[in-house]
């Protein structure tokens, strides 16, 4: 048996391991190739399936120690296994310990499941009062039983809330209008901390598609409040607490709001994680967050260092991050390096984003950043580069759509090609300080970041500085 496992000082399953992490597309064939190449000799089907034995006895093991949730599934196999052997001493030590555990973290679907086993213990071994003891038993996983139903409605809630919140279209309140009307809504009592949670956070929802920004802040506020009053559950329930994080830390932003951002901020980076996602999570949301306040408070000194630190982490999880979050976070960076005039940087961090494999999400970003990689180009006096950029920036509109900035923009830079003096110059950019004025600048950062830059060339300012005296 040993001799049909082992080839030399190898495992058979290892060397099937390595070779399907090197194949890019599977093939049955060559697997037995090299499976025979390496001396294995035990049959491919057979080796698989040992094989994927092994990496989920692994994987089960690498995160036992993490969640309650696991620990009180194997304590239900305990109890299956006690009562099986009649060991009634041992059977009611261990339900009470494990409904203590289960209640500490309002795992229902786990109670009920005790309630189970102490319905069948307290049938074998109770004396005169069988009858009254089963009816308390009974009402007590009845409300195990509530409670668990509303949780798992008011989840089934948030969700189609979170649908029609990324719809758009003149329906979109009153439909979000008619599921808040649903009974699920209506507060009970010894109702769980997630159910609890569910409900401010479409609270909020509904908030902030009527664009009440402070109001939905204050449900936020409300929701990590009750995150404190049972703060172990937060390794439960760890993606869903940092996402309410990052919800609150967004709102917040968006309304100046930035007087809780280094503690929530430090919450999030000290969230649990189990497994490699659990970090790439923390760093996109932390980092969008820190950038966020960092430059809403005009705090440039501290914004260079921590794009150093984005632009190592966009390196490291590049793999693992969403081009949605790569394109937003390279976006922001940009920004500060086009305000700051630091030209070389912004067309590192602006080529990351033009360059980026194909994609539709984040449109905004992009058309953005194809007009600023055009200021960038005439900034440095590349008019040769420049016409061809700005050739290749209009097919790129034309492909796939331009808003009234990209639109203005463009016509902007072409004004930046043909003029011949500084004076043209001037009137370009007064020109187009104009049109965006016109635009509601509060609430577009583009256009703010845009007006601010044609305000520093006109005066011989630093963009930042424009930007934090005026805007």
């Amino acid at each position: 048996v040993y001799k049909r496992q082992v080839v030399g000082e190898t495992n058979n399953y290892e060397v099937l391991f390595q070779l399907l992490v090197q194949m890019t597309t599977y093939d049955a064939e060559i697997l037995e190739k090299g499976l025979r190449e390496n001396g294995v000799q035990t049959p491919l089907t057979a080796a698989k399936s040992h094989l994927k034995s092994i990496l989920l006895r692994a994987m089960r093991a690498y995160n036992s120690h993490e969640s309650a949730q696991k620990k009180l599934l194997n304590g239900l196999a305990d109890l299956e296994f006690l009562a099986e052997k009649k060991h009634y001493v041992f059977l009611r030590k261990e339900i009470k310990r494990l409904k203590k555990i289960a209640i500490d973290y309002e795992a229902h679907h786990v109670l009920f499941k005790i309630g189970a086993f102490e319905r069948r213990l307290h049938k074998e071994t109770a004396g005169k009062d069988v009858i009254q003891g089963m009816e308390e038993i009974l009402k007590e996983m009845n409300a195990y039983a509530v409670a668990f139903q509303k949780e798992l409605a008011m989840s089934h809630l948030m969700d189609k809330v979170f649908v029609i919140a990324k719809k758009s279209g003149a329906n979109q309140l009153s439909d979000l209008e008619g599921l808040l009307e649903s009974e699920v809504m209506e507060k009970q009592a010894n109702e769980s901390l997630m159910t609890q949670i569910y409900r401010q956070q479409i609270k909020a929802i509904e908030s902030m598609l009527k664009g009440q920004l402070e109001v939905a802040s204050q449900y936020y506020e409300d929701v990590m409040a009750l995150w404190k009053t049972k703060p172990h559950l937060i390794s439960e329930h760890a993606t869903t607490y940092r996402r309410v994080l990052g919800n609150y830390l967004g709102i917040s932003g968006q309304i100046g709001h930035f007087e809780r951002f280094s503690e929530i901020i430090g919450a999030l980076r000290n969230s649990p994680v189990v497994q490699p996602a659990d970090e790439v999570e923390i760093f996109h949301i932390s980092s969008m967050a820190e950038l966020t306040w960092r430059m809403g408070i005009f705090d440039w000194k501290q914004v260079k260092p921590l794009l150093a630190r984005i632009d190592q982490g966009l390196e490291k999880h590049a793999g693992h991050l969403g081009k949605a979050s790569i394109l937003a976070l390279r976006y922001n960076g940009a920004v500060f390096y086009f305000l700051k005039g630091e030209l070389s940087a912004c067309l590192k961090w602006l080529r990351a984003i033009t360059q980026i494999s194909s994609t539709e999400q984040r449109m905004d970003v992009q058309r953005v950043a194809r007009l600023m990689s055009l200021l960038v180009i005439w900034k440095r006096r590349d008019l040769e580069l420049l016409e061809y950029e700005y050739r290749a920036a209009t097919r790129f509109f034309k492909r796939l759509g331009t808003g009234h900035i990209e639109a203005e923009g463009l016509r902007f830079v072409n004004e930046l090609i043909k003029a011949a003096s500084e004076q043209a110059v001037l009137r370009a950019f007064k020109s187009f300080a104009n049109i965006l004025a016109k635009q509601d600048h509060q609430q577009h950062f583009a256009v703010l970041m845009l007006r601010a830059w044609c305000d520093a060339e006109m005066e011989k300012k630093s963009g930042l500085e424009i930007l934090q005296e005026r805007y």
